[in-house]
């Protein structure tokens, strides 16, 4: 099972399971207009299941997401997950896909981007504000970045290469002036989002602060926002467009 194949959301994927065949033999799927049966149920156990695996992060790390520790928390038979997902990693996968803002958050504003072909001044900083703003509200999104920059393995490592793929897609769409050695645009842009990953980290779990700036007043966080589009401006400014 999945869940990065063809594209597909954790909200597809569930809404598959609450569709079914026409009973003349057509295949196309139509939804079930009952509130309770086994398909509901279905939907319901897996939204528990992936809900629970949030609330096992936050409490007890990456290192406590088994399926004993997931079920106990949905108050749900451990085979269900097994039943439904295949193994844990799936399970987990489906949830972090759910919270990571390029695959999710961002998606509608990437595919409007990759549909014109033109990744512009504006839209660049949309997506690294906004990103900066998911890192810095939720909780459990950082300690899925923690968990992926502290520990190889295979799930995070196929995160990760899911997120460079539409990062590389959005580069091949960037003013060719915005790839030389006067202005590499795609090398900021990595730095930025390394940025908006570790500030809102180290603010959240330390209180502390970086450069005297702090983040968690709104002055301090409204001075980093203003920092992303100083340095985009910079980049555009510097090529005349």
């Amino acid at each position: 099972m999945d869940f990065c194949k063809g594209n597909q959301t954790l909200s597809q994927y569930i809404s598959s399971e609450m569709k079914r065949k026409d009973p003349t033999g057509n295949t196309k799927a139509k939804e079930r207009k009952v509130t309770n049966g086994p398909v509901k149920s279905k939907a319901r156990t897996m939204s528990k299941l992936i809900m629970a695996v949030g609330k096992v992060l936050n409490r007890k790390g990456y290192t406590g997401l088994t399926v004993s520790n997931i079920a106990k928390e949905a108050k749900v038979n451990r085979k269900l997950v097994y039943l439904y997902f295949g193994n844990a990693e799936n399970l987990i996968e489906a949830y972090i896909l759910g919270k990571d803002y390029w695959q999710f958050d961002a998606k509608n504003s990437i595919e409007s981007i990759l549909e014109k072909k033109n990744t512009g001044q504006e839209d660049l900083l949309m997506l690294l504000k906004n990103q900066f703003k998911a890192v810095f509200k939720n909780p459990e999104l950082q300690k899925i970045i923690l968990w992926e920059i502290s520990e190889s393995n295979a799930l995070m490592q196929k995160i990760a290469s899911e997120r460079d793929k539409i990062s590389d897609k959005l580069v091949q769409f960037v003013h060719p002036k915005l790839i030389s050695e006067k202005v590499d645009l795609p090398a900021i842009v990595s730095l930025l989002i390394g940025g908006a990953y570790y500030l809102p980290i180290h603010a959240t779990n330390n209180g502390s602060t970086i450069c005297g700036i702090d983040i968690n007043e709104n002055v301090g966080e409204e001075r980093v926002l203003r920092a992303f589009e100083q340095v985009i401006n910079l980049c555009y400014n510097t090529i005349g467009e």
